[in-house]
């Protein structure tokens, strides 16, 4: 399952991204800031795992919450200031339902849950 969820998430970028898998089930998607807006690609991407799966002849459906978090015009987050940020957001797109997207914005520090991120 996690290959094939892997494989669909690289189909939904360009080659100038990069998916990863960070363990688990958690995926990261590096998106290249000079292409579309990264909304466009996360709803791209919930979209394409609400597809479901054929595994050995099984069809198993899968759900993601997303987190998007960017620099701001001028800032020079760190690649780990960036990650956090979107572990934040997307543990409050857990909270809220799951199968969701949801951007970072300044205030949502603190709301990682003790031993995530």
């Amino acid at each position: 399952m996690l290959h094939a969820a892997g494989e669909r998430l690289g189909g939904c970028v360009r080659s100038s991204d990069t998916v990863a898998r960070l363990g688990g089930d958690e995926f990261a998607v590096l998106v290249d800031g000079s292409g579309e807006a990264p909304a466009q690609v996360g709803l791209r991407l919930l979209a394409a795992l609400r597809q479901p799966f054929e595994i050995d002849g099984t069809t198993v459906r899968a759900t993601a919450s997303l987190g998007i978090a960017q620099s701001a015009a001028g800032e020079d987050a760190s690649a780990d200031e960036l990650m956090h940020r979107a572990d934040v957001a997307m543990y409050a797109g857990k909270r809220a339902g799951k199968d969701t997207l949801v951007h970072y914005r300044p205030g949502m520090a603190g709301e990682l849950p003790v031993g995530a991120g």
